[in-house]
């Protein structure tokens, strides 16, 4: 038996949020080489229209901490490319899916990286969530998918915002952030709404009114929700704002969240500013979801921080934090860090790291 751990980068790109598959009704699990203790699997998005998303792969060990990196496992395994512009990743049921936006697939594979199903959609999909055996995943056309995870069936679709982002999990609700995006130099402009689904009926119930251009949602152990809006990157700023069960809003004021990752009791933030000339300043957050308030505006030990962070995430079984490099035209990699922010190891890895899944086996 393994249990399963996606830290992401989803930074808002995601932000990337954690994620589990927890019960389901998955039939005989396909056949897989050995998975150490522990292994990672990291997506690579790669250049838009370039068709060169990609997956790596290592086993961790007690012995030697990090195995050798298996570059490009989907290509090696199948024998065609992964497809364009992977955007996010989740394990459940023993299978990964992968969002690959630029080519509007969802490619589920074992976990020795054989392909076992291409799901086709008619809009690209975005990030994933998991509950009950159901995988779901945001559509850019203004939808999300449910995916049974024991059929590999899309079982249903549901209408939502304009062009969803990330999508969360708290209690029998689906969160999901509709940025709009698309829409920015038109009349209407983005969104600024999060679709509330209910589970059992999967249907939309109400859309929550919040900052312009969210584009991520995590969630907390208590069953709120913390909303990244991105604004309008001219005269709307940024906004981090907190919407509780009874679908509440408010505004944790002093907190800008670019990228964002959730442990349950902790939310890992990636937050950069730009000024004039566009020259970025970094900031690691970690936030306290629980007592609500800031535990450190700058987690990672002085020094060892990326030079371009990308995407963030955490592994909850272990709580080391993940954070990707990238400079979108060479090939990038992730830092490892462990809860008092201090380095472990970092791997290099192919273009554009967007996401980490971490499975771990159980003692």
């Amino acid at each position: 038996m393994y249990s399963y751990y996606s830290f992401a980068a989803a930074g808002i790109a995601c932000a990337f949020a954690v994620t589990s598959c927890d019960g389901g009704n998955d039939p005989e699990p396909p056949v897989v080489e050995p998975v150490a203790s522990s292994a990672v699997y990291f997506l690579n998005s790669g250049n838009f229209g370039s068709n060169d998303a990609s997956i790596d792969f290592v086993n961790l060990t007690p012995e030697n901490g990090a195995g050798e990196i298996v570059s490009n496992l989907f290509f090696t395994k199948n024998g065609r490319k992964l497809g364009d512009t992977a955007n996010d990743m989740i394990v459940c049921g023993r299978k990964l899916y992968i969002a690959v936006s630029g080519s509007k697939t969802v490619e589920v594979i074992a976990l020795d990286g054989a392909s076992l199903k291409q799901l086709r959609f008619d809009g690209d999909p975005r990030y994933f969530a998991a509950h009950e055996g159901k995988v779901y995943v945001t559509l850019f056309d203004g939808h999300v998918a449910r995916i049974d995870t024991a059929t590999l069936a899309v079982e249903k679709t549901v209408q939502v915002g304009r062009n969803p982002e990330q999508i969360a999990v708290a209690g029998n609700r689906l969160y999901v952030a509709n940025s709009g995006g698309l829409d920015y130099m038109s009349d209407i402009g983005y969104d600024r709404t999060v679709s509330v689904i209910d589970i059992p009926s999967f249907t939309e119930t109400e859309k929550i009114e919040v900052g312009v251009n969210p584009v991520g949602v995590a969630a907390d152990s208590e069953g709120d929700i913390y909303v990244a809006s991105a604004g309008n990157y001219a005269d709307i700023p940024a906004v981090f704002q907190r919407i509780d069960a009874n679908g509440s809003v408010t505004v944790v004021e002093g907190i800008t969240a670019n990228k964002m990752a959730s442990s349950g009791e902790r939310i890992y933030i990636l937050s950069s500013q730009y000024d004039e000339n566009w020259n970025a300043t970094y900031a690691f957050i970690a936030f306290d979801a629980i007592r609500e308030t800031v535990l450190s505006d700058h987690f990672i030990e002085p020094g060892s921080e990326p030079s371009k962070p990308y995407e963030i995430g955490i592994d909850v079984q272990t709580g080391h934090i993940y954070v990707s490099s990238s400079d979108y035209v060479s090939n990038g990699t992730f830092h490892e860090y462990d809860p008092q922010g201090k380095p472990v190891r970092r791997w290099s890895l192919g273009l554009n790291p967007v996401k980490a899944v971490a499975v771990h086996s159980e003692q």
